[in-house]
């Protein structure tokens, strides 16, 4: 792989990253939380009751973050254990035929 196409690449990597970032830029992005919260407001101002409680209330957005990348690092770190595994297991089988 030549110096050029590396430098492509790594160009291209962070375009993709940073450019829609940048294209939106003073953008609100919220979640799906946030508007479904908001269309129950509509479609029920001040009737609606929730039906349970969490169990567990984290004390702040950071800790609720935080929650959620462990979560996600957790599954993807399953999923690719999983994956070289099978990986693993096919290739051990053709080497010993």
């Amino acid at each position: 792989m030549s110096r050029a196409s590396k430098l492509l690449g790594i160009a291209l990597v962070l375009l993709l990253g940073f450019g829609p970032l940048w294209w939106a830029r003073g953008a609100e992005f919220s979640g799906t939380d946030d508007r479904a919260a908001e269309a129950i407001q509509s479609a029920a101002p001040g009737g609606y009751t929730p039906w349970t409680r969490p169990l567990f209330e984290p004390p702040g957005p950071e800790v609720e973050t935080l929650l959620f990348s462990l979560q996600a690092g957790i599954g993807g770190g399953i999923l690719g254990y999983v994956m070289g595994w099978y990986r693993g297991r096919g290739t051990g089988r053709k080497g010993s035929e």
